[in-house]
């Protein structure tokens, strides 16, 4: 039941303004240091984009922060790697934090109108967490947001 909340409070949000979004769900509520999660997506217009993270997680977590990193592969095969400190917390800036029950979504922006070339897409997220796992996560996903 949570993941339908945290996948349908996403769908709505995609609904609502010209964006794509994909995500994954964790069926045993963890996240793995090893479970390396890629993600591909395809531009098919040249424009401005916000790129967001999405994270689903269980209300009340013992820790504030969750450390990943970030791999952006363009079409051309350049590439980018980004060292981010998700603020569960959701007072970082550029983040907002959704909770109903105890499901909690949180829309982090890791690049704000940076323009996307046409083509696919690969994002490549590490969870850099020091345990073996990281508790009570339900979903990750990345969002473009096309800005008008």
């Amino acid at each position: 039941m949570k993941k339908f909340l945290a996948l349908s409070l996403i769908m709505v949000l995609a609904a609502c303004s010209k964006s794509k979004t994909i995500n994954k769900d964790f069926p045993d509520n963890r996240w793995a240091k090893t479970d390396v999660q890629t993600f591909t997506a395809d531009v098919e217009d040249e424009g401005m984009n916000d790129v967001s993270l999405l994270f689903s997680f269980v209300s009340g977590p013992q820790f504030t922060n969750v450390p990943v990193s970030v791999d952006i592969t363009a079409p051309d095969g350049s590439s980018t790697l980004m060292a981010l400190n998700i603020d569960l917390t959701g007072k970082a800036a550029d983040s907002k934090l959704d909770c109903a029950g105890d499901v909690c979504d949180l829309h982090t922006v890791i690049k704000k109108g940076v323009k996307l070339q046409k083509g696919t897409y690969k994002f490549t997220v590490k969870n850099k967490f020091e345990n073996e796992y990281l508790p009570n996560v339900l979903a990750l996903g990345i969002e473009l947001k096309e800005i008008k």
